[in-house]
């Protein structure tokens, strides 16, 4: 995706990986835009499903990643975040590419998620609302 060329995503551990390698195997990437803030119902609903998703797809080995995209306003609360409900790739605090990211995709709230093919096509900008009514299913369609 030309939009992570060149860039460097941070890992469970907090180690910076270039994105080219972070996203070698991978076919589907979720960009899932939040904040320590973000503490709706809608929020935690979305989060819960979000690692459920995840953990089946290690299950299964599908070939998805998650990137998350912080709007947090402190290196505190990104990290705190990150560090409790991490397990996936992460945007540094205050890079420019979030902001890219948001830019790009017409984000303007969180929680959100985008997802895209690999090579940058989306498949649905709509993956909030899919993830909530058809939890693990999305799996195939976003998938197929």
């Amino acid at each position: 995706m030309d939009l992570l060329q060149g860039k460097c995503l941070l890992n469970k551990i907090k180690k910076l990986i270039p994105a080219e390698d972070a996203m070698r195997n991978k076919t589907i990437i979720i960009f899932f835009f939040g904040a320590m803030w973000c503490k709706s119902p809608d929020c935690k609903v979305i989060l819960q499903k979000l690692k459920e998703l995840h953990k089946e797809n290690l299950r299964r080995n599908m070939g998805l990643e998650v990137i998350y995209v912080s709007s947090d306003t402190s290196l505190e609360d990104f990290d705190t975040f990150y560090k409790t409900h991490g397990g996936w790739f992460a945007v540094p605090f205050q890079d420019d590419l979030a902001e890219q990211l948001r830019r790009v995709f017409g984000i303007t709230n969180v929680p959100n998620l985008i997802v895209v093919k690999k090579n940058g096509e989306i498949i649905t900008k709509a993956g909030r609302q899919e993830i909530v009514e058809k939890g693990l299913n999305v799996l195939v369609t976003w998938t197929d």
